[in-house]
């Protein structure tokens, strides 16, 4: 049970250490509310008594009375029935206030630890190295976001009300104590055998929430899955076994969730009928083997019946923790993931490009796998353009990311007018080598937005030149809502040859010194295609374009051509060069092209 709740107070600690002040904040004032509560009780039982029965107050037992009645001596004032009556009233009044401000306290925090929790993961998420961001499930990320953070704020606010229920509940009880030690301490007692008896059950509602917590990211996968990959699905027309397939998740999700709430309603539900018990066994008690008071007993049971509902609210509360417990666990634990593959500290210099990129035997290899890129070596100079060619494993994927920044060599190096790659600063890096993919990504936004992408620096003049400069400015001014047009999900209004050129504009109006197409043209028609090479024609010399593709149409017009093959290059030279060869990759691959048209 020790290491349970050390282990208990490492995660709560992990998980609020920057709410620590505000925590017990919200503590001071919660026990500061029970005690007014019970000061202003405990002050009913002789006012009560006085209304009923006349004649003077009688001081017995009563803290709360005789304090009051000594602190008014001092200002010289006598206690009577009108001034008790004030303080007791203005004791209540004031608990009212308190536990507004704790209130409002608590849904500020809360809300505020929810909003920085999830911005600072999703910042530190986008922080971390490529190599991690491509292991990742689809629809993951979301899940901890929006669900488990969501989980570690409940857990926040259910502790809170535990430490104020039990805070309450000791300030009753010290109460009570003053006006029947005996009653109190046998509630004290029942209360104990209650919870313990209840540990059973709620061992049971953790397990049923770590098998809840398990399937919700089973499902959150399957459905961003399925979404991505929906025109497959309808295409091949196994949308029946695909909705038979989640709805086995679904049934799973069912059962655990039918009986996890059936012992949470039975844990909820036996209080009510042992606190009736109780007080009827209580009153007889009272009334054959003790001192009977009337005023006093209903003092008491009115605090012994708060004391009931705080243990149901703290049953309620550690339900709910162990519920939410394994969804925090998760947070953490990713959290700490995140944290770890945090993308390494690069340099501070500025990315200053004037003679040439050199790529210095440089070799990658992926984790358990061979390498990817065996002792690579070559030069770009400024404004050149070089078309890099080979088939699928070649490693031109590779050459890429790490030319992007995404991935460093494991052995060798890239340099940048003599410059380290690793000596300059990411920021710089990124404004300067500016990517265009294969199926490039838009969002559901407009083509300004999609052009735009996040950077406020581009003004509305640069996306103007950005589209003259990737041949999209005619069919944009055609459109009725020219730029403000929507492009849909993933940009699915558009066409793909149109989705590739905005891509290209997004890219043009960044204003970048090296531009690397990854496959840019592979799926476009021949028009398509002959739009972005007059682009990129029209760039030639003002900007590097490192250009990768499978289509050798595509680099024909390249000053040179790299051929890999086996993560290795095979052979370099212009097209011209190269096509002389009968036995280069280029000439060869040229043939084969011919042959099958």
């Amino acid at each position: 049970m020790n290491m349970r709740l050390k282990k208990l107070w490492v995660l709560l600690n992990d998980l609020y250490s920057d709410y620590r002040a505000r925590f017990f904040a919200l503590a001071a004032l919660g026990l500061f509310g029970g005690f007014l509560e019970g000061v202003g009780v405990s002050l009913l039982v002789p006012l009560f008594t006085v209304f009923v029965k006349g004649g003077g107050f009688d001081f017995g037992s009563n803290f709360a009375l005789k304090t009051v009645s000594s602190t008014l001596s001092t200002f010289g004032l006598t206690l009577s029935f009108q001034t008790l009556l004030i303080i007791t009233i203005t004791a209540f009044l004031f608990k009212t206030a308190i536990l507004f401000a704790l209130g409002y306290m608590r849904a500020r925090i809360t809300t505020t630890y929810k909003t920085e929790t999830r911005r600072r993961l999703y910042e530190a998420f986008l922080g971390t190295n490529f190599s991690y961001l491509r292991r990742q499930k689809i629809g993951h990320l979301n899940h901890i976001i929006m669900y488990d953070v969501k989980q570690a704020t409940r857990l926040f606010d259910d502790v809170v009300g535990f430490v104020l229920s039990a805070g309450s509940s000791v300030m009753f009880l010290a109460v009570s104590f003053m006006l029947s030690w005996q009653i109190t301490l046998l509630t004290a007692l029942l209360g104990a055998v209650l919870v313990s008896a209840l540990f059973p059950l709620l061992r049971k509602i953790r397990r049923y929430a770590r098998d809840l917590l398990s399937l919700a990211k089973c499902i959150s996968h399957a459905l961003a899955e399925t979404l991505a990959g929906i025109k497959t699905v309808k295409a091949l027309g196994v949308e029946g076994a695909v909705v038979e397939s989640a709805r086995a998740l679904f049934h799973r999700v069912e059962e655990a969730e039918f009986r996890k709430n059936c012992i949470k309603i039975a844990t909820k539900l036996s209080f009510e009928p042992v606190s009736v018990i109780f007080i009827l066994a209580v009153f007889a008690v009272s009334y054959q083997y003790l001192q009977f008071d009337l005023m006093s007993f209903v003092a008491i049971m009115y605090l012994i019946n708060r004391v009931f509902g705080n243990i149901n609210n703290m049953q309620a509360s550690f339900s709910t923790a162990l519920e939410i417990l394994p969804s925090a666990q998760e947070f953490l634990s990713v959290f700490g993931e995140v944290k770890y593959n945090a993308a390494p500290e690069r340099g501070s210099l500025p990315f200053s490009f004037t003679k040439e990129i050199a790529v210095e035997k440089v070799s990658f290899h992926y984790e358990r796998s061979p390498s990817a890129l065996s002792e690579v070596s070559f030069r770009i100079k400024c404004g050149e353009a070089i078309g890099i060619i080979g088939p699928s494993g070649a490693g031109k994927t590779t050459l890429v990311d790490l030319l992007l920044g995404l991935i460093a060599p494991s052995v060798g190096r890239i340099t940048v007018d003599g410059k380290d790659a690793r000596d300059i600063s990411w920021t710089e890096w990124r404004r300067k080598v500016i990517y265009v993919s294969q199926e490039p990504f838009l969002r559901n936004a407009t083509i300004t937005e999609n052009i735009r992408f996040y950077d406020s620096s581009i003004s509305d003049e640069d996306i103007l030149n950005a589209c003259r400069a990737a041949n999209i400015y005619d069919f944009v001014s055609a459109l009725p809502k020219g730029l403000a047009t929507q492009v849909g999900e993933r940009g699915a209004r558009l066409s793909g040859g149109e989705r590739q050129r905005v891509a290209l504009a997004r890219a043009f109006a960044r204003k970048p010194t090296v531009l690397i197409l990854d496959e840019a043209t592979s799926a476009l028609d021949a028009e398509s295609e002959r739009s972005i090479q007059e682009a990129l024609l029209r760039a030639h010399g003002a900007v590097t374009v490192i250009i990768i593709a499978h289509r050798l149409a595509t680099v024909l017009g390249a000053d040179r051509i790299i051929a890999l093959d086996g993560g290795r290059i095979v052979e370099e030279g212009s097209p011209e060069e190269l096509k002389r060869n009968p036995d280069s990759y280029l000439s060869r691959m040229l043939a084969l092209t011919q042959a099958q048209s």
